[in-house]
């Protein structure tokens, strides 16, 4: 299947996308619909304009079944424990001035029981299983292609491992945790395999098919490699001072287990911050008080970010592929402009990537995202 044959699927069909605003210069469809998350029409607007364990099989999830076996998932009964819970609160608080933020603290409290109750990482996890529940179940004659991304490079938002390179970059990010593989995938593949494998079934009759973006079985980014590849990016392209005079970086820390990190935070900051505080109260007369909150304010966002990711970072998980090598091998894709649709991750050189590439467009969306912020 060549590109040709791949684009002349798109044209003049209507698609709706959900969640994937990198689709929309790849081909010559006649409409899309984007589903966008945002707090209303002008965010929406914005962010399209703006955003142009053991080995886990590629295989459909069973309505009911969650993760943690022995337990029994009700979509219907979570959505009415949902509203119950939000029911009660909101009679309890009512015309009180902080009601939406309990009901939004308690909800999210509940999000991370239930979370944790069925075996899913997060709630995002969580809410897309349903999904792909739901899917599974209601599609009738529809063909159904799922593309499950586990970790991917794109340039919207700063997150995964792009905070620890734009931390490391304000300083802000000393040391960090790192396990031995980042399950990562360039955002371009993973819009690719969506075209190709859409090309391929859209003549398929009730077929669900799963699709793991994954690059950890055939050529795997390891956290050691982004560590050297941002340091080394920072040595040769230092950030300038106000006084443009540049800034000598140190070499960030990175420890293979959370509980290294916590003892070594606490020896190393907290503790201080502690005798800090005492002789800023006892000997100092508050003078140093902004100082220490600001001081601890770092301490405690670092240590905020490290348990958030260290369920990622550390996740011993193998995510299985094979049904993506199948369709990149036997489609032809990987032939004459058929490359144009490349998602071949074994073809990526990370070093060049991450040094040419991803660090200068991270760095870039986060000096973006700072303007924005001011205006």
């Amino acid at each position: 299947m060549d590109a040709t044959k791949v684009a002349g699927c798109f044209r003049d069909r209507t698609i709706l996308v959900t969640g994937s605003t990198g689709f929309l210069a790849k081909s010559d469809v006649k409409k899309l619909y984007l589903l966008v998350r945002a707090p209303d029409d002008a965010a929406a607007q914005q962010r399209v304009l703006h955003e142009i364990v053991g080995r886990l099989l590629e295989k459909p999830l069973q309505m009911g079944q969650p993760l943690k076996k022995g337990r029994h998932l009700d979509i219907e009964a979570e959505l009415q424990l949902a509203n119950e819970v939000r029911a009660k609160l909101v009679k309890e608080h009512s015309g009180s001035d902080s009601s939406q933020k309990l009901e939004k603290v308690a909800m999210k409290e509940l999000g991370f029981k239930r979370v944790k109750y069925f075996g899913w990482p997060n709630a995002y996890a969580f809410t897309k299983a349903m999904g792909e529940m739901l899917l599974g179940t209601l599609r009738g004659d529809f063909t159904v292609v799922i593309q499950r991304r586990i970790y991917y490079c794109y340039f919207g938002k700063i997150k995964t491992m792009d905070v620890f390179i734009v931390g490391f970059y304000e300083q802000r990010i000393p040391c960090f945790i790192g396990g031995p593989i980042l399950d990562s995938i360039p955002g371009d593949m993973v819009v690719n395999a969506m075209m190709v494998a859409m090309a391929t079934h859209y003549n398929d009759v009730r077929t669900q098919v799963v699709y793991h973006m994954t690059s950890a079985l055939q050529n795997p980014l390891s956290c050691n490699l982004v560590e050297e590849s941002t340091y080394a990016y920072y040595l040769i392209n230092p950030r300038a001072r106000d006084d443009k005079k540049t800034i000598k970086y140190k070499r960030p820390l990175l420890f293979g287990r959370y509980v290294y990190f916590y003892t070594y935070m606490v020896l190393a900051y907290r503790t201080l911050l502690q005798v800090l505080y005492l002789a800023n109260c006892l000997l100092l007369g508050g003078r140093l008080t902004e100082y220490n909150r600001k001081l601890n304010r770092s301490l405690n966002y670092l240590m905020y970010l490290a348990k958030f990711y260290a369920p990622y970072i550390f996740f011993k998980g193998c995510f299985d592929n094979t049904n993506l090598r199948t369709l990149w091998g036997t489609t032809g894709a990987r032939q004459g402009d058929g490359y144009i649709f490349n998602f071949d991750s074994s073809c990526i050189n990370w070093r060049l990537y991450l040094f040419s590439t991803h660090i200068p467009a991270v760095l870039k969306v986060a000096a973006d995202m700072k303007k924005q912020d001011r205006t």
